[in-house]
């Protein structure tokens, strides 16, 4: 080896000297993922909202009782979040959405939805305090910021002691997911894709382009999440009459 590539190696590759210590490696943290700031409503943005829970496109589309009900068996929910009128998830409880004497917006920073429950007439199962949420996935329902804002206002009402179940769809590849859902307790992917309830027809509505999950917060997982993340599992819809209830999905 020549003197000059000798010398090149001793500026590229230095030693410490006998007795120091080397210098401890360079660490970068990560860049926190940014929240958006949730910017000014859009004009007739109340109306909109209601507009949006009530319309025949895909954010008036409801869940299938037979997935409700097999839900309802494990949490035995108290209220259904972000329902439609006439067609609440669980009619005899309380619900938030057009008509509800609690609350029309469950969005609103005003409204806290344990206080909303504990006035309701109707009582409140204390033993229980879930929370079904099936939200809309327009921008102008989540006033602005799509399931962002649904997911983040779940985690805060986890905060407070409430249980919320989310169905929406997983997609651990874009903000709200890997913002929010990673401080759940669960994540439990469906396998199947649910044929969702036409709010006109009553009818399923096959033919789903995506799949569907449910995101669980509980209040006893630490505000930033487990360390390790969610715990994940894999289930399948619930049948009801021949196969009515779910897409396989085989289109792709």
């Amino acid at each position: 080896m020549s003197r000059e590539q000798l010398a090149l190696l001793s500026v590229t590759a230095p030693r410490p000297a006998a007795g120091v210590a080397a210098p401890a490696a360079l660490v970068v943290p990560a860049a926190p993922v940014p929240v958006p700031a949730p910017g000014p409503l859009v004009e007739g943005a109340q109306t909109n909202e209601i507009r949006a829970l009530t319309a025949t496109g895909k954010d008036g589309w409801r869940t299938p009782r037979v997935v409700l009900d097999a839900l309802d068996a494990e949490f035995t929910f108290q209220l259904d979040a972000a329902a439609t009128a006439g067609h609440e998830a669980f009619p005899k409880r309380a619900h938030f959405g057009p008509g509800s004497p609690l609350a029309e917006d469950a969005l609103d920073p005003e409204l806290d939805w344990s206080d909303a429950l504990a006035h309701e007439l109707r009582g409140w199962d204390e033993t229980s305090r879930a929370v079904w949420l099936n939200p809309p996935y327009s921008k102008i329902a989540g006033r602005g910021r799509g399931v962002w804002a649904w997911h983040e206002r779940a985690w805060e009402e986890t905060r407070r002691g409430l249980t919320t179940v989310i169905l929406c769809p997983p997609k651990p590849d874009v903000g709200w997911f890997h913002h929010w859902a990673v401080r759940a307790d669960e994540i439990r992917v469906y396998r199947q894709r649910i044929a969702f309830i036409d709010p006109e027809t009553d009818q399923p509505v096959r033919g789903n382009t995506q799949g569907s999950c449910l995101v669980i917060y509980r209040p006893h997982v630490p505000a930033a999440g487990w360390p390790g993340g969610p715990r994940w599992s894999w289930l399948d819809v619930p049948k009801a009459t021949g196969d009515d209830q779910q897409d396989d999905g085989d289109d792709d």
